[in-house]
């Protein structure tokens, strides 16, 4: 493995699983088997992810998602619901997490902002970090949430709810999602339990927004319809 990795450029590593809040995650690159900005060996490095680490090409966003921060990867979370009721799968809600100025990540908890987005694929008025909260109206390039609107949003919601059909075993679910620099919808991971409790940060809600009696309705067998 070290051989095939001794030259490498434009890598992230990270684990491959368990890598909330942006922990793990950094850039990798390998020259002649030494690693950039890293004080230690490539083994050195690898062994201290323990076997819990992928290498995955550094995905560049499109100028639409790239101009709110240049240094990080910016993605969407999308929340899709499986309705059983009805046999479909249906879009919940979204929020967009952009990382500050020279950062690598856009995690909220490593002090990105996210931002919620409406149906229409444009952002809320205002965004939040989540360690420490605050609120913020503008990314760090100086461009006004309220109203931007976000390319290809429909297409990523199509894209996601499409890959949640193969999904059968998962209601739920809290898609990482971007476009990349030749505009084509990039899906990075998908989150069978995505942590809920801390959207209600961002949205000033919970994340079920419109689809919250509907869904409470159904998962507790409360619908008016089969009383």
């Amino acid at each position: 493995m070290l051989s095939a990795l001794a030259n490498i450029d434009n890598c992230i590593i990270k684990p491959s699983k368990d890598s909330s809040a942006g922990i793990g995650v950094r850039g990798l690159q390998v020259l002649d088997g030494v690693v950039v900005n890293y004080d230690g060996s490539l083994e050195k490095l690898l062994k201290s992810y323990r076997g819990n680490f992928v290498i995955e090409e550094k995905v560049v966003c499109c100028d639409n998602l790239r101009n709110l921060n240049p240094s990080s990867c910016n993605t969407l979370r999308i929340h899709t619901w499986r309705n059983r009721k009805e046999n479909k799968i249906e879009f919940v809600s979204a929020f967009l997490r952009v990382g500050r100025k020279g950062s690598l990540i856009d995690n909220g908890f490593a002090g990105g902002i996210a931002i919620p987005v409406g149906e229409n694929g444009t952002l809320s008025n205002s965004g939040c970090t989540l360690k420490t909260y605050h609120r913020y109206e503008q990314s760090d390039t100086g461009i006004t949430f309220k109203g931007y609107k976000i390319q290809q949003f429909e297409e990523m919601v199509e894209v996601v709810c499409k890959a949640h059909h193969n999904l059968p075993h998962f209601d739920f679910i809290g898609w990482d999602v971007t476009v990349n620099n030749n505009n084509e919808v990039v899906v990075i991971e998908f989150n069978p339990d995505p942590d809920m409790r801390l959207d209600q940060l961002i949205f000033l809600d919970n994340c079920l927004l419109s689809k919250q009696e509907q869904i409470y309705k159904i998962l507790f067998n409360h619908d008016k319809d089969s009383d």
